[in-house]
């Protein structure tokens, strides 16, 4: 049974109450620069791409469901979307600011006879997440005595993952892994006793795992983000580490 306090990821629940669970930090530099807000008299509206799904086996659970990027799920009360996009389209909405339930915008125009047309690698993004350093999800504590990285390795935890508010469980194979703490580890050697238990924070990329169609199925057993690669590390304030 899945532990029912852990933050998920309302991208892999399909569920936007959990837009509530992200940080205004972490909410303000994802809309940065990518979508801008106008306020007319006491509305705020915002314009930005919007998609639905096809009606495909295994994608039940978004049915009737009308995705934006940015803002999560949006509301669409007079089925306008429907009525002029098909599904897997990418279409221009304007939304206002309407918060209701477990949404917090609505559709209120469709640009018609509009679609919209991305790059390949656009659609299939490499994502640059931080998570903090949790030495115990990658490793036993037993198997950090182990002399020598060739038998060390084969002991790094085979299910070692994150949880990210956006992207919900991300996997960490043992070969990231391994890199992530001999970052920590040549780093800490040279501190004093005292900085070595200090927080550090672990920059990396992430990208959709190619058996994300059937992981979705057991979610959140296995998760359908992963490491691809370790960009590095930061300390406690934030400063990328060289090591």
């Amino acid at each position: 049974m899945s532990n029912p306090n852990a933050n998920y990821g309302f991208l892999c629940d399909f569920d936007s109450r959990n837009i509530y669970f992200i940080k205004e930090i972490e909410r303000a530099k994802l809309l940065k620069g990518n979508v801008k807000f106008y306020a007319h008299g006491s509305n705020v509206t915002t314009d930005t791409i919007a998609t639905m799904p096809k009606n495909l086996p295994g994608l039940e659970k978004f049915q009737g469901k009308i995705w934006s990027q940015y803002l999560g799920f949006l509301r669409d009360p007079k089925n306008k979307f429907a009525e002029t996009m098909c599904g897997d389209e990418l279409g221009w909405v304007t939304v206002k600011y309407a918060p209701d339930g477990d949404t917090v915008f609505e559709i209120v125009d469709v640009v018609q006879n509009c679609t919209v047309h991305l790059p390949k690698e656009e659609l299939l993004p490499t994502f640059q997440l931080e998570f903090p350093f949790d030495h115990d999800v990658l490793e036993s504590l037993e198997n950090r005595s182990t002399i020598g990285w060739y038998q060390r390795t084969k002991g790094l935890k085979k299910d070692a993952h994150f949880w990210d508010p956006y992207l919900g469980k991300v996997k960490i194979y043992p070969r990231h892994a391994k890199e992530i703490i001999q970052k920590v580890e040549a780093y800490r050697q040279d501190l004093l006793e005292p900085f070595k238990s200090e927080p550090i924070t672990v920059v990396g990329e992430v990208v959709c795992h190619r058996k994300s169609y059937e992981n979705n199925k057991k979610y959140p057993k296995f998760g359908i983000f992963l490491v691809k690669n370790v960009i590095g590390i930061k300390d406690v304030k934030g400063k990328i580490i060289n090591v």
